[in-house]
């Protein structure tokens, strides 16, 4: 079945559409439950957009001269110039309540916060301390990343992006723990090589801007004169005596390549792509996760999009709407799946998965 779209546009207005993943078209389909799959008080926030924060002329390209920032009536903007992009403008002329809404997703990130609390003051056996600890971590996460998406929504389209991205990676990180205990020893084993590579990248990092740094000093002992050329013809000398310090990342990488090695990993291992969980998940998680994940990664790194797009201000508000609700939609997700497990297993590893 084709995805519904979701249109934005007045009536009278050139409409677009966007398509939504499973999770938020099943949603629109059906607005009395919860996206995760629950049926909460939530209701209809998922993905909803209020007629205000429609926009017209989805996907416009304008071209316009790249010094004039401020915006401008549409009249002036249909000069010929250089090089913009512009996703339309939102429509802030319509007379709709949001604070349904706001009151809901309030009370979302309250009740995160409150789950949140429960597990990190639940008793739990020390061999099962990090799985606690992780599920901390992931409504942590949860929590900062939805608030870089509201932020962003006002200030910056990049950083909602990013924050949006991240719950999409955390919403697949809980579902894959929570399968089974092997899922969960794997995620405890990236962490430890996450911090391999993060250490070993230090250290390569370190050294190559050791090898820049010398160069340049030798530089400037050249074109000082006395008595600052000896100090640093001293400083030279004795950066090329020392060396790259590397010993303290070194130590530690090593200490996680030990501990790995006493969980079994292989030699050469690395972590899971979020994309290679998602797949691992099923054909409908990567149905959503993909295009989301493109969309977002258009926005938050340097691509042409985004640089395009940054000559002309509100070029890209046409997407935040769709970013906001979206990013509501996947932290119910990320709560919903958590509290549901804590409810039934209490904070404890799961069961092995039958083969």
């Amino acid at each position: 079945m084709r995805p519904t779209p979701l249109r934005h546009g007045a009536s009278d207005s050139p409409t677009a559409s966007i398509r939504l993943p499973n999770s938020e078209r099943r949603h629109l389909s059906n607005p009395g439950t919860n996206p995760s799959g629950g049926s909460d008080h939530y209701g209809e926030l998922a993905v909803r957009l209020p007629r205000h924060e429609r926009t017209s002329g989805f996907g416009r390209i304008r071209s316009r001269p790249v010094d004039q920032r401020p915006r401008r009536r549409r009249s002036v903007l249909q000069q010929k110039g250089r090089y913009t992009v512009s996703f339309g403008e939102r429509m802030d002329d319509h007379n709709v309540a949001l604070k349904p809404i706001e009151e809901a997703i309030a009370q979302a990130v309250q009740d995160v916060r409150q789950l949140r609390q429960r597990i990190a003051e639940t008793n739990v056996a020390d061999e099962q301390m990090w799985f606690r600890n992780l599920l901390c971590g992931i409504l942590n996460c949860a929590l900062a990343d939805y608030r870089s998406v509201e932020i962003g929504a006002k200030k910056f389209v990049a950083l909602a992006a990013w924050g949006r991205r991240n719950l999409l990676e955390l919403k697949v990180i809980t579902e894959y723990l929570l399968v089974s205990e092997a899922n969960a020893f794997e995620l405890r084993n990236d962490l430890i090589l996450d911090a391999k590579e993060f250490l070993e990248a230090i250290s390569r990092s370190h050294t190559s801007l050791h090898k820049q740094y010398l160069p340049v000093l030798s530089a400037l002992v050249s074109q000082e004169q006395r008595p600052l050329e000896i100090a640093l013809e001293e400083v030279l000398r004795r950066e090329s005596e020392r060396g790259p310090q590397t010993a303290a990342s070194d130590s530690a990488a090593e200490l996680c390549k030990q501990f790995l090695s006493a969980m079994g990993v292989k030699v050469g291992a690395t972590p899971k792509r979020t994309s290679t969980i998602a797949r691992l998940l099923g054909p409908d998680q990567t149905e959503d996760f993909d295009p989301l994940f493109k969309i977002c990664s258009k926005l938050m790194h340097r691509t042409a999009l985004s640089i395009a797009s940054a000559t002309f201000q509100g070029s890209l508000d046409a997407i935040v709407p769709f970013l906001e609700y979206s990013a509501a939609s996947d932290l119910l997700s990320i709560y919903s799946r958590i509290n549901r497990y804590v409810e039934t297993m209490g904070v404890r590893l799961p069961a092995k998965q039958t083969p």
